[in-house]
């Protein structure tokens, strides 16, 4: 056994964060758009993610994860969660996005999206952010993280947007079911098309999934 899954902790915020700016960055096509598309400027995301995504109600979460090797002690994977409304991360949020014009806009596209379609009596948990290091995939470690994280959640549901076709096949393979989606290529903001057209490629659009554990 080459790789250790176990919780995050706060010690993991470091490598964690090497892999969200590395890895997670590139990887994920919304944010590439976003980018591209000159709706917020990379540095700008970046940041907002960082700050968002190792907040310590994220990474002490019980459904946050991490992929360690065992022989270097090096992060290689992980899946960050909170819980779902995390009212501990959204004085932050709010304050990030009201400085800026492009936060704003890209908080109203996930508000299109459906991000607040669920029950607010019921507990539930939304996944973050799912990335495996590139030298250690296909190996079935993002689906471990999933499977680890839904059994042990201890909540009504799971929430998630993927924003890839290779996320969403997993997803889909582990049951959560798709409850709404948005195509890159006609979202569109005040009646103006969103993402320059010229830039989407393969993956051409974003999808909320829900897991049932009730």
């Amino acid at each position: 056994m080459t790789e250790i899954l176990r919780n995050a902790t706060l010690a993991d915020v470091p490598g964690i964060s090497h892999l969200l700016t590395s890895v997670s960055v590139n990887d994920d096509p919304e944010f590439q758009l976003m980018v591209a598309s000159k709706i917020v400027p990379k540095q700008e995301l970046i940041e907002y993610i960082i700050q968002t995504h190792t907040h310590p109600s994220v990474i002490t979460n019980p459904c946050s994860l991490v992929i360690e090797s065992a022989s270097s002690g090096e992060i290689i994977g992980f899946r960050l969660s909170e819980p779902y409304p995390n009212i501990d991360t959204v004085s932050l949020e709010r304050k990030l996005i009201e400085k800026s014009t492009g936060l704003k806009k890209r908080h109203r596209f996930f508000a299109d999206l459906g991000q607040d379609i669920t029950d607010p009596n019921q507990a539930g948990i939304s996944f973050l952010q799912l990335t495996i290091a590139p030298n250690y995939r296909k190996k079935g470690l993002g689906t471990q993280l999933v499977i680890k994280s839904a059994k042990n959640s201890g909540v009504s549901f799971i929430k998630v947007c993927a924003a890839s076709e290779s996320s969403c096949r997993i997803f889909e393979r582990l049951g959560f079911h798709k409850i709404s989606e948005i195509d890159y290529k006609t979202y569109e903001q005040n009646g103006i098309q969103f993402f320059d057209p010229s830039l989407i490629r393969i993956h051409s659009r974003i999808v909320l999934y829900l897991l049932s554990l009730i």
